[in-house]
Protein backbone atom coordinates (compact mmCIF):
# COMPACT_ATOMS: atom_id res chain seq x y z
CA UNK A 1 0.00 0.00 0.00
CA UNK A 2 1.37 3.37 -0.99
CA UNK A 3 1.29 6.02 1.75
CA UNK A 4 0.92 9.66 0.66
CA UNK A 5 0.20 12.60 3.02
CA UNK A 6 -1.59 10.59 5.70
CA UNK A 7 -3.37 8.44 3.12
CA UNK A 8 -2.74 5.01 1.69
CA UNK A 9 -4.08 3.21 -1.34
CA UNK A 10 -5.97 -0.01 -0.70
CA UNK A 11 -7.77 -2.45 -2.98
CA UNK A 12 -11.16 -3.87 -2.08
CA UNK A 13 -10.70 -7.58 -1.37
CA UNK A 14 -14.20 -8.19 -2.75
CA UNK A 15 -14.30 -6.26 -6.04
CA UNK A 16 -10.66 -5.17 -6.56
CA UNK A 17 -11.43 -1.44 -6.70
CA UNK A 18 -8.46 0.76 -5.67
CA UNK A 19 -9.09 3.82 -3.50
CA UNK A 20 -7.35 6.02 -0.92
CA UNK A 21 -8.07 5.91 2.81
CA UNK A 22 -6.65 7.62 5.85
CA UNK A 23 -3.67 5.83 7.41
CA UNK A 24 -5.66 5.88 10.67
CA UNK A 25 -8.71 4.12 9.21
CA UNK A 26 -9.55 0.69 10.62
CA UNK A 27 -12.66 0.01 8.53
CA UNK A 28 -14.16 1.73 5.51
CA UNK A 29 -16.89 1.14 2.92
CA UNK A 30 -15.74 0.42 -0.64
CA UNK A 31 -16.88 3.29 -2.90
CA UNK A 32 -17.63 0.82 -5.71
CA UNK A 33 -19.34 -2.23 -4.13
CA UNK A 34 -20.33 -0.39 -0.90
CA UNK A 35 -19.31 -3.32 1.34
CA UNK A 36 -17.60 -2.65 4.65
CA UNK A 37 -13.88 -3.52 4.58
CA UNK A 38 -11.35 -4.26 7.32
CA UNK A 39 -8.25 -2.13 6.64
CA UNK A 40 -5.91 -3.17 9.48
CA UNK A 41 -3.63 -6.18 9.46
CA UNK A 42 -5.08 -9.19 11.30
CA UNK A 43 -3.03 -11.39 13.65
CA UNK A 44 -4.47 -14.71 14.83
CA UNK A 45 -2.86 -16.07 18.01
CA UNK A 46 -5.52 -18.61 19.14
CA UNK A 47 -8.42 -20.63 17.72
CA UNK A 48 -10.64 -18.47 15.51
CA UNK A 49 -13.78 -19.80 13.80
CA UNK A 50 -15.45 -17.40 11.36
CA UNK A 51 -17.20 -17.57 8.02
CA UNK A 52 -14.70 -15.22 6.35
CA UNK A 53 -11.48 -13.65 7.66
CA UNK A 54 -10.84 -10.56 5.49
CA UNK A 55 -8.32 -7.71 5.49
CA UNK A 56 -7.07 -5.10 3.04
CA UNK A 57 -3.74 -5.64 4.81
CA UNK A 58 -1.89 -8.79 5.83
CA UNK A 59 -3.31 -11.75 7.74
CA UNK A 60 -0.79 -13.47 10.04
CA UNK A 61 -1.54 -16.77 11.76
CA UNK A 62 0.96 -17.29 14.61
CA UNK A 63 2.38 -20.69 15.60
CA UNK A 64 -0.43 -21.44 18.10
CA UNK A 65 -3.09 -19.79 15.95
CA UNK A 66 -5.75 -21.75 14.10
CA UNK A 67 -8.27 -20.38 11.62
CA UNK A 68 -11.35 -22.36 10.62
CA UNK A 69 -13.34 -20.52 7.93
CA UNK A 70 -14.74 -20.76 4.44
CA UNK A 71 -12.35 -18.09 3.13
CA UNK A 72 -9.34 -16.07 4.20
CA UNK A 73 -9.06 -12.89 2.11
CA UNK A 74 -5.81 -10.94 2.58
CA UNK A 75 -5.29 -8.17 0.05
CA UNK A 76 -1.55 -7.75 0.72
CA UNK A 77 -0.93 -11.34 1.77
CA UNK A 78 -1.29 -14.23 4.20
CA UNK A 79 1.46 -15.60 6.43
CA UNK A 80 0.86 -18.85 8.29
CA UNK A 81 2.98 -20.45 11.00
CA UNK A 82 -0.01 -22.21 12.59
CA UNK A 83 -3.08 -23.83 11.02
CA UNK A 84 -5.52 -22.59 8.39
CA UNK A 85 -8.54 -24.65 7.42
CA UNK A 86 -9.99 -22.41 4.72
CA UNK A 87 -9.64 -21.37 1.11
CA UNK A 88 -7.08 -18.57 0.83
CA UNK A 89 -7.44 -15.80 -1.76
CA UNK A 90 -4.94 -12.98 -2.22
CA UNK A 91 -3.42 -11.21 -5.17
CA UNK A 92 -0.40 -10.75 -2.89
CA UNK A 93 1.74 -13.38 -1.18
CA UNK A 94 1.12 -16.56 0.79
CA UNK A 95 3.96 -17.73 3.03
CA UNK A 96 3.72 -21.05 4.86
CA UNK A 97 6.23 -21.56 7.67
CA UNK A 98 7.92 -24.88 8.45
CA UNK A 99 5.24 -25.92 10.98
CA UNK A 100 2.27 -24.52 9.04
CA UNK A 101 -0.72 -26.70 8.24
CA UNK A 102 -3.00 -25.52 5.49
CA UNK A 103 -6.11 -27.33 4.29
CA UNK A 104 -7.99 -25.68 1.44
CA UNK A 105 -7.53 -24.09 -1.95
CA UNK A 106 -4.84 -21.43 -2.32
CA UNK A 107 -5.17 -18.70 -4.92
CA UNK A 108 -2.31 -16.22 -4.63
CA UNK A 109 -0.02 -13.90 -6.52
CA UNK A 110 3.04 -15.67 -5.06
CA UNK A 111 3.53 -18.69 -2.82
CA UNK A 112 6.46 -19.61 -0.58
CA UNK A 113 6.36 -22.95 1.24
CA UNK A 114 9.02 -23.77 3.87
CA UNK A 115 10.29 -27.34 4.22
CA UNK A 116 8.05 -29.17 6.66
CA UNK A 117 4.84 -27.26 5.92
CA UNK A 118 1.77 -29.41 5.30
CA UNK A 119 -0.49 -28.43 2.43
CA UNK A 120 -3.70 -30.12 1.30
CA UNK A 121 -5.69 -28.61 -1.57
CA UNK A 122 -5.40 -27.13 -5.05
CA UNK A 123 -3.05 -24.23 -5.78
CA UNK A 124 -3.44 -21.44 -8.34
CA UNK A 125 -0.37 -19.20 -8.65
CA UNK A 126 -0.19 -16.53 -9.98
CA UNK A 127 -3.76 -15.52 -9.29
CA UNK A 128 -5.08 -12.06 -10.20
CA UNK A 129 -8.83 -12.63 -10.36
CA UNK A 130 -11.16 -10.20 -8.63
CA UNK A 131 -14.39 -12.16 -8.86
CA UNK A 132 -17.19 -10.31 -7.07
CA UNK A 133 -19.31 -13.44 -6.49
CA UNK A 134 -17.62 -14.26 -3.13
Amino acid sequence: MAKINGKKTVFCYLCGHPFDVSTRAMTVNCPKCHKQLMIDDVTVKTYTAVTTLPSCGTIVVRARGRVVAKKVLGQIGVECNGTIEADIETTGFVRLGKKAKCKGAIRAGTLKIADGAQLTGPITVPWTNHDTSH
